[in-house]
Formats: structure tokens, sequence, C-alpha cells
């Protein structure tokens, strides 16, 4: 049982922090998601805009807002076609990961508190022992078929976080593409 409540509670974790070996989604102080790369690099969601930036602000901003135009410190880039196609499929790869994100830490949350319940019901079927025909192997069975339920969502989630986890794999091989493909963004060392 102890098991079973330890999986809800890590699945909690898994889903609001998808991981990998240079990037990650995490949650803000403000529970807004935002990816990150290598570390120093965010990339986040706001007022429909994609935000680009180093962790300490500094090094300038670089942004894709809703009508898909590339901007580097506020001046807007002339991109040709297929720039213009990388910068699409970033933007909606972003939007895709930080909503998907966002709903797996809220699924989470509630199978963590799900589990949280199991200890509950386990206390509680502790005092119905004292009854007849009630024991431990009763007791043992009833947890069992609610951490099962249980076992069951987390897995689910799982299977959502490897989703998004192959998205990121898209969206870093396009934001190196963007970096080798177009020279200002190339400028900026932290891109």
């Amino acid at each position: 049982m102890k098991r079973y409540i330890i999986m809800s509670m890590a699945s909690c974790l898994i889903c609001s922090v998808l991981h990998a070996d240079n990037r990650s989604i995490k949650m803000s102080s403000r529970l807004n998601p935002y990816i990150t790369f290598n570390e120093d690099t965010r990339i986040y969601m706001r007022q429909g805009n994609v935000i680009i930036r180093t962790q300490d602000l500094a090094d300038g901003k670089v942004m894709i807002n809703n009508d898909f135009e590339l901007i580097i410190n506020r001046d807007t880039l002339e991109l040709d076609d297929q720039q213009q196609k990388m910068v699409f499929e970033y933007y909606q790869l972003v939007n895709e990961c930080l909503e998907s994100a966002k709903k797996i830490g809220w699924e989470g949350a509630k199978v963590g508190i799900q589990g949280a319940a199991i200890g509950v019901k386990a206390v509680a079927g502790v005092f119905r022992m004292i009854l007849p025909n009630y024991g431990p192997d009763e007791l043992e069975r009833d947890m069992e078929l609610e951490a099962s339920k249980i076992e069951a969502k987390a897995e689910k989630l799982e299977e959502k976080a490897e989703i998004i986890e192959e998205k990121l794999d898209i969206l870093e091989d396009i934001h190196h593409q963007l970096r080798e493909e177009i020279p200002e963004l190339k400028q900026l060392e932290w891109f």
C-alpha cells in the first residue's frame, strides 16, 4: 500500500516537471509552465506570444507573436518561407507543450490527492478491523483495489508526459535549426 501512495505522489511530480538531459518543463511560482533549454534559456507564453530569454533576463528577448512574426529585441525580422514555416511550427509546439503540461500537472495533483485519500481509508480500515468479518486480508484487498485505480490513472498521465517529451524533441530540433538558419539568432550566444 505504501508503494501505491508513493507512486501516486511521484506521478504528480512527474507530471508537473518533465525533464530530459538538457531541457525541462517547470512551473513558475504563479503556476505557469515554462520550458528550459540548456538550463539558462526559458521559453514561455505571455499574452499569446512565445517569449524566449535567458533566466537572468539580461541578454535580450526573442518573441514570436501570435501573427508568427519573429522579433528580436523589438526588431521584426524578415524571414524566407522555410524560416517562416519553422517559426510557425515552433510557436505551435511551444503552445501545445505548455498547455499539455498544465493539464497534466492538474491531473497529477488530483491523482496525488486521491493517493493521500487511500491513507485515510487505510486508517478507517484499521478501525473496521475491530468488527467481525473484517480482518487484515480484507483491508489489504480493499487497499489494493483503491491503489490499482490510482496506478491506472498515473500510467495514463505518464503516457501523456511521453507525448510531450516527443514534442519537446521536435521543438529542440527546430530551436537549433532556427539558430543555424537565422543569422540574428546565431549572434545571440544564449539562443
